[in-house]
């Protein structure tokens, strides 16, 4: 038996009980499947679905879409295809504004996560944002700063803040983030070349001499 991911809930989508919609989903998920090789070629399926006019299509596909990133113990295939996969949907005028969407929802219902689906969050957004100039509305999430530590928000911004920095660099994040995430930017790194001491270069050389006096 297949457990059905909801995402979003309201009149844009038919019930999570329609047979309707578990049809579709269930035809979407083949495709993944099909086309786990080829991001391009699944991205163009999944938007030409033959029936794509009977659900709100964007909506769908993403439910499908995390409901196999989130699935547990582990995703069907390596979760970076479907961070891909995203960013080759995003091509379309309409897809953005869906994820935006996603990812504010995940982000007020994080409490209710799996530590698991939690850390692939982490992964997926924060690769996410590398791919789109670190665009996004941060300062809605101001409110997690003041949590504590251990608090679902604060963790995973946080982390997502650590992860930005490794695909970019102190600078520009401290740019673009608000002021209020001062306390989640990592110290600026230092980076400190041995070679540039020149006691340690005077000893390296005696070293490679002696070795070669020996042989």
């Amino acid at each position: 038996m297949r457990l059905q991911v909801v995402y979003f809930k309201g009149p844009i989508l038919p019930g999570a009980h329609s047979i309707e919609r578990f049809l579709v989903e269930e035809e979407l998920r083949w495709i993944l499947d099909q086309e786990k090789r080829s991001r391009k070629k699944c991205a163009a399926r999944l938007l030409d679905y033959e029936k794509r006019t009977l659900v709100p299509i964007n909506y769908v596909i993403l439910e499908v879409i995390f409901s196999q990133l989130f699935h547990l113990p582990d995703a069907p295939v390596r979760p970076i295809f479907y961070g891909s996969l995203l960013i080759e949907l995003c091509k379309t005028k309409s897809m953005p504004q869906v994820i935006a969407q996603a990812a504010e929802l995940f982000y007020q219902r994080i409490d209710t996560m799996q530590v698991a689906c939690i850390d692939r969050l982490i992964d997926w957004f924060s690769y996410h944002m590398s791919n789109f100039e670190y665009r996004w509305s941060w300062s809605d999430w101001c409110d997690c700063v003041e949590l504590d530590r251990l608090a679902p928000r604060h963790m995973f911004v946080r982390e997502v803040v650590d992860r930005c920095m490794r695909f970019s660099y102190h600078q520009k994040l401290t740019e673009i983030l608000p002021p209020e995430f001062g306390k989640m930017i990592p110290e600026k790194p230092v980076i400190c070349y041995d070679l540039n001491d020149g006691i340690l270069i005077l000893q390296l050389a005696e070293n490679f001499i002696f070795f070669l006096n020996f042989q």
